[in-house]
């Protein structure tokens, strides 16, 4: 409490000119120091606002892609069950047999190309000359049928006559034969 008194004592001694001085300095300097308080206060709860804000976005944006994640899994479970029910479905020999049931003939080609590590793409592409609608879409009907095989490309052209001329390629998914995981 001495710094008390002895403080009391110094303003006493002071002219009211250096008194009000002295106070305009002092509630000047605890304004500045509010002022700084509050500018780096605020700033702070801006920024870490913002960082909040991104982190939420970050989060949402994990959770899609663990659901995308689960989601491609599921598939793939389902894919592997389809493909080991029958290991040796030829596509091509499919295709035969489904153009001679609905007794339509085509020039057919087949490809394979890599989709990843584990499967394989074996697609037939059948050029049908001189084919009706319904028989088209007799054919689409059966193939949508097949869950093995799945239409990947369709192009349809008039031909001379009320007929029509398609090209079509399906495709299917099989294990590759060297698979290790």
């Amino acid at each position: 409490m001495k710094w008390l008194s002895s403080l009391q004592k110094w303003i006493s001694n002071q002219d009211s000119r250096q008194f009000s001085i002295f106070l305009s300095i002092v509630l000047s300097a605890v304004l500045v120091l509010m002022g700084i308080g509050f500018y780096s206060y605020y700033t702070t709860v801006g920024k870490l606002t913002k960082r909040m804000r991104q982190i939420n976005t970050l989060r949402q944006e994990t959770g899609s892609i663990v659901q995308t994640y689960e989601h491609v899994r599921a598939q793939r479970a389902e894919v592997d069950t389809m493909l080991a029910k029958d290991p040796n479905f030829k596509i091509l020999g499919y295709t035969t047999d489904l153009l001679a049931k609905l007794n339509l003939s085509a020039k057919q080609t087949t490809a394979q190309r890599d989709l990843d590590k584990r499967y394989q793409e074996t697609t037939v592409t059948a050029q049908l000359f001189g084919i009706t609608m319904r028989q088209l879409v007799e054919l689409l009907k059966q193939i949508e049928q097949n869950k093995r095989v799945y239409t990947k490309y369709l192009e349809i052209s008039a031909a001379k006559n009320k007929n029509i001329d398609v090209t079509l390629t399906i495709g299917t998914l099989q294990l590759k034969t060297n698979v290790s995981e």
